[in-house]
């Protein structure tokens, strides 16, 4: 019997992969990056610019995406941010702003995640020099707690 070809499945961890590249650009052209959420529908995708000041801010401005997320049953959101490497979970003493503090590497921060998605996250380190940015090896890393995705990640609906 004849099968119809289907198309391609969309490969959220590729979608992901590709924009490391156009983050690498748009950081070494404008030496920084600008925080960006991708609400991705069964049949779209819809790029906002997450804009923040601080801490607050940003706990709003991501609620404000899975908001918008759960209305127009998404099945993934994608964030890149600009960030620092490090462990937050083993620090005792960890703070807002402490990576910073004591001079983590900076990274690009991308992240894959959705109800049926286990957290999927690409960190690219960077160090800035007088010739420009060098970047590091991409490191990817599935799972883990994404504190600022509140209600959306596959982990916390395995929970509930």
């Amino acid at each position: 019997m004849w099968k119809a070809a289907r198309e391609p499945l969309f490969d959220v961890k590729d979608f992901s992969r590709d924009l490391v590249g156009i983050a690498k650009e748009n950081l070494a052209a404008d030496d920084c990056l600008t925080s960006t959420g991708f609400i991705i529908t069964e049949d779209s995708i819809v790029c906002f610019s997450v804009d923040f000041a601080d801490h607050t801010e940003k706990e709003f401005a991501y609620r404000e995406l899975v908001e918008e997320a759960n209305n127009v049953n998404a099945k993934f959101i994608v964030t890149l941010n600009d960030a620092y490497a490090g462990n937050r979970e083993d620090a005792q003493d960890y703070y807002l702003g402490k990576l910073a503090d004591i001079g983590s590497e900076e990274c690009i921060c991308i992240i894959a995640t959705g109800p049926k998605l286990k957290s999927w996250t690409i960190e690219v380190p960077y160090r800035r020099t007088p010739d420009g940015i060098v970047f590091g090896e991409a490191v990817e890393e599935e799972g883990g707690q994404i504190g600022f995705l509140e209600g959306w990640t596959y982990e916390e609906r395995q929970v509930h």
